[in-house]
Protein backbone atom coordinates (compact mmCIF):
# COMPACT_ATOMS: atom_id res chain seq x y z
CA UNK A 1 0.00 0.00 0.00
CA UNK A 2 1.31 3.40 -1.13
CA UNK A 3 0.67 5.48 1.65
CA UNK A 4 2.59 8.63 0.10
CA UNK A 5 0.62 7.93 -2.81
CA UNK A 6 -2.94 8.11 -1.06
CA UNK A 7 -1.50 11.23 0.66
CA UNK A 8 -0.14 13.46 -2.28
CA UNK A 9 -3.31 12.46 -4.63
CA UNK A 10 -1.84 10.54 -6.90
CA UNK A 11 -2.97 6.93 -5.63
CA UNK A 12 -6.32 5.73 -4.46
CA UNK A 13 -7.39 2.60 -2.97
CA UNK A 14 -8.94 -0.31 -4.90
CA UNK A 15 -12.24 -1.75 -2.83
CA UNK A 16 -13.61 -4.10 -5.52
CA UNK A 17 -13.90 -5.97 -8.33
CA UNK A 18 -16.39 -7.40 -10.45
CA UNK A 19 -16.77 -9.44 -13.74
CA UNK A 20 -18.61 -7.25 -16.52
CA UNK A 21 -21.14 -9.70 -18.88
CA UNK A 22 -19.31 -8.54 -21.72
CA UNK A 23 -15.47 -9.34 -20.36
CA UNK A 24 -14.69 -6.36 -18.94
CA UNK A 25 -13.12 -5.89 -15.55
CA UNK A 26 -15.01 -3.20 -13.44
CA UNK A 27 -12.45 -1.60 -10.40
CA UNK A 28 -14.22 0.10 -7.86
CA UNK A 29 -12.51 3.05 -6.46
CA UNK A 30 -12.32 4.97 -3.68
CA UNK A 31 -15.28 4.65 -0.77
CA UNK A 32 -17.52 1.77 -2.05
CA UNK A 33 -20.74 3.97 -1.33
CA UNK A 34 -19.37 6.30 -3.97
CA UNK A 35 -19.59 3.96 -6.74
CA UNK A 36 -16.90 4.52 -8.66
CA UNK A 37 -15.29 2.59 -11.03
CA UNK A 38 -13.45 2.08 -14.18
CA UNK A 39 -13.48 -0.85 -16.91
CA UNK A 40 -10.49 -3.06 -17.51
CA UNK A 41 -10.15 -4.12 -20.94
CA UNK A 42 -7.42 -5.86 -21.34
CA UNK A 43 -7.09 -9.15 -20.06
CA UNK A 44 -3.05 -8.76 -18.90
CA UNK A 45 -4.41 -5.55 -16.83
CA UNK A 46 -7.08 -7.95 -15.95
CA UNK A 47 -4.73 -10.66 -14.57
CA UNK A 48 -2.85 -8.09 -12.88
CA UNK A 49 -5.63 -6.62 -10.61
CA UNK A 50 -7.63 -10.17 -9.78
CA UNK A 51 -3.96 -11.31 -8.66
CA UNK A 52 -3.34 -8.19 -6.19
CA UNK A 53 -6.83 -8.51 -5.26
CA UNK A 54 -6.61 -11.59 -4.51
CA UNK A 55 -3.25 -11.44 -2.53
CA UNK A 56 -3.70 -7.62 -1.15
CA UNK A 57 -6.26 -7.96 1.94
CA UNK A 58 -8.32 -5.33 0.82
CA UNK A 59 -5.52 -2.64 0.76
CA UNK A 60 -4.36 -1.79 -2.31
CA UNK A 61 -3.58 1.29 -3.81
CA UNK A 62 -3.73 2.16 -7.98
CA UNK A 63 -2.79 5.21 -9.66
CA UNK A 64 -5.73 7.88 -10.41
CA UNK A 65 -7.09 6.95 -13.37
CA UNK A 66 -7.60 9.70 -16.22
CA UNK A 67 -11.32 11.39 -15.42
CA UNK A 68 -12.26 10.73 -18.57
CA UNK A 69 -12.02 7.21 -17.64
CA UNK A 70 -13.80 7.20 -14.51
CA UNK A 71 -17.40 5.86 -14.16
CA UNK A 72 -20.58 6.33 -11.39
CA UNK A 73 -23.01 3.51 -11.12
CA UNK A 74 -25.46 6.76 -10.92
CA UNK A 75 -24.31 8.32 -14.02
CA UNK A 76 -21.30 8.78 -16.27
CA UNK A 77 -18.70 11.72 -14.78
Amino acid sequence: MTITGLLSGTHTLLVGVEDQDDGGLRMYLGHRSKGLYVIVDDPEGQRRIREAWAGGGGHITVPVPDGQCVYSESQEL
